[in-house]
Order: C-alpha cells, then structure tokens, then sequence
C-alpha cells in the first residue's frame, strides 16, 4: 500500500488518483471540508459527477477525484480496507491532510522575520517574540480574517522577550496576530486547533 499525503493551499484544486490493486475492497473517507469529487473511473469521465465524503473502490478499479477546500485545516483522510465477504474492515490506514497558505497571495518576508510567533498551530496559548532593536509600547491584538477583533492586549515589548497570550478561549480557525505601535504594524498568520 502507498499513500501519499495532501498538502496544499486554500481554494487549490488537487487531483488525486486512486486505485485498488489488492483483494480487499478499499474505502476512503475524506474530512467534508475537502469536497471531494469523483470525476472519473477507470480512466473514462463519469457521466455525473458526485460529491461524496466516502469512496469505495473494489479490486482492479480506479477513480478520479478532485479535492479543493476553502479553508485552513488539518486532518486525515481515513482509509479503510474491507473482506468483500464479511465487509469487515480488516485494516485502517490514514493520510495527512494540510490545507494552508492562499493561492495568489505572498506574504511578505519581512514581517516574518520582525517577530517569531509560535506554537503554530496553537491550540490554548502562544508565544510572541519580537526581533526589533528597541522596545516600547505596542498593542497586540487577533482578527479573523474579515478583520474583526478578536483579543486585544496592550503591552510594553523588550526586544528577544516571550509575550504569552492565551488563546483558549477563541474557537478553531485561521486568525491574524497583528503588533501595532505608533508608527508601524506586524502581522503574522496563526492556525489555531481545538
């Protein structure tokens, strides 16, 4: 068995092909924010396509499948290997899936190495450190990504200090960090996973 993992980036459509070559009936399970959609089977397009989270391939067949996501997540694609007799599953592996990034959109390097943020993804706390040459009073504040805020702190920041924040409270999803002073502003991209 080979299975390769998914990575890609939001709104990038991926086309995977995949094939049963043993004797057991092979199911994929793929997380719904994929929509995943079968597009062809044994090499010829199918004459309707359909969207479904679960595909089942029998020994010597193939499918066709776009995936594509509109947001920013981990998980795995569960696949499963059942008797064609008992329809017990007799063996489960997974592939990764990592959904990040835009496409068509650059961040820009500077801000990145202006200040280190981490663990990223977070799940309850994070860490921010700030790489300037001087200190001073900044506010320090989290917006999803239609810009509403989110956490806000206002903080006086040494230059290589850790600031923590604890992000417990705030639900699954792709959040800006942004680091504002009276002249400037840093903003870095967080994932955060409950």
């Amino acid at each position: 068995l080979n299975t390769v993992d998914i990575m890609a980036s939001v709104d990038e459509i991926v086309y995977l092909r995949l094939a049963n070559i043993g004797y057991y009936g092979t199911r994929f399970i793929f997380p719904a924010a994929l929509n995943a959609k079968a597009v062809s089977s044994d090499g010829r397009p199918l004459p309707t396509e359909f969207i479904s989270d679960t595909i089942e391939i029998l020994p010597g067949e193939r499918y066709g499948v776009l995936v594509e996501s509109a947001i920013e997540f981990q998980d795995v694609v569960t696949i499963e290997y059942f008797n064609l007799n008992t329809g017990n599953v007799e063996n489960t592996q997974q592939a990764i899936v990592n959904i990040s990034g835009f496409v068509g959109i650059e961040e820009k390097n500077n801000s990145f190495e202006e200040i280190d943020l981490f663990p990223n993804p977070a799940t309850n706390k994070i860490f921010i450190r700030l790489n300037e040459d001087y200190s001073a009073k900044k506010e320090v504040f989290i917006t999803d990504l239609l810009g509403h805020r989110i956490l806000e702190k206002t903080e006086t920041l040494f230059n290589n200090e850790l600031l923590e924040l604890d992000v417990s409270s705030i639900s699954s999803g792709t959040y800006i960090v942004n680091i504002q002073s009276s002249n400037s502003i840093i903003s870095k991209r967080i994932i955060i996973i409950k």
